[in-house]
């Protein structure tokens, strides 16, 4: 057979096709060209999370050492120790004051001593006041008499010696009043100074923070020697100092916020990006 009759053979069959079947072909054809659906969807502005992963140190922003302004006492007691948040005036460790208190006992003693010294003193005043006026009154009285001749000149004499000593016994007394008023002030000074010494012996947080670590050890002697007691970090703020590439730090700017999270394990802690 020639390839001529099998072509005319093929498109008789074709054209002999019942007329339904190609009417049901055009819907199905026609769906086909249908465009897609298409959603509309509002544009909004959102944050992008992105993750970056660095290699740092966790540093505190701002360190204050605590360390003793009294010397020679010994620490009796630690309250506070490494990790503990604190609060400015709380108290970090105490002192043995009882050599303090025996001071301030021989101190009070003295004061009464002192005390008991200038009223002595004033009574001498009063003592020598009178004499001296005594003296003066006398001498006043033998003038006149031994200008007339009534009485000798020795007598006179004496009267001037006499008051010139009444009133070197009333300068003596008035000295004898302010040098025991002086040594009540040095024993006032000393004591205020154990009373201050006291005071220190309570070594407490100057600002509120986190301690960092802690050098006092109990029963240890505090000395010039012994530097800080006590490292906190203020207000308890830590920076994380860390390098990042050159892509990451394009995406990056000062005072944005971060969270970080730690590879050990931890909460998240939000902070701000610094320069």
């Amino acid at each position: 057979m020639s390839l001529r009759p099998l072509a005319l053979l093929l498109a008789a069959a074709v054209a002999a096709l019942p007329a339904s079947a190609m009417a049901q072909d055009a819907p199905a054809a026609t769906a086909a060209l249908q465009a897609p659906s298409v959603s509309v969807v509002e544009a909004k502005r959102r944050e992008i999370v992105s993750t970056v992963t660095v290699t740092g140190t966790l540093r505190p922003r701002e360190t204050v050492v605590v360390g003793s302004d009294v010397e020679g006492l010994r620490i009796e007691a630690l309250l506070a120790d490494e990790g503990d948040i604190v609060s400015a005036g709380d108290v970090l460790a105490r002192l043995d004051t009882d050599m303090i208190e025996i001071g301030l006992a021989r101190s009070q003693s003295q004061t009464a001593r002192a005390d008991a010294a200038i009223a002595q003193a004033k009574s001498r005043i009063a003592e020598a006041e009178s004499i001296a006026t005594e003296a003066q009154s006398a001498l006043a009285r033998t003038r006149p008499l031994a200008e007339k001749g009534i009485v000798g000149q020795d007598v006179l004499d004496q009267r001037v010696s006499a008051a010139a000593s009444a009133d070197a016994a009333l300068a003596s007394a008035r000295q004898g009043v302010a040098v025991a008023e002086a040594d009540r002030a040095l024993t006032l000074a000393e004591r205020r100074e154990l009373e201050l010494r006291k005071a220190k012996a309570e070594i407490k947080a100057p600002t509120d923070g986190l301690i960092l670590s802690r050098a006092a050890r109990l029963g240890s002697v505090v000395s010039g020697a012994s530097g800080g007691l006590f490292e906190i970090a203020r207000d308890g703020q830590i920076e994380l100092d860390a390098e990042v590439g050159e892509t990451v730090l394009l995406r990056l700017a000062e005072g944005q916020s971060v969270t970080v999270i730690l590879a050990g394990g931890g909460d998240p802690v939000g902070t701000e990006l610094d320069s």
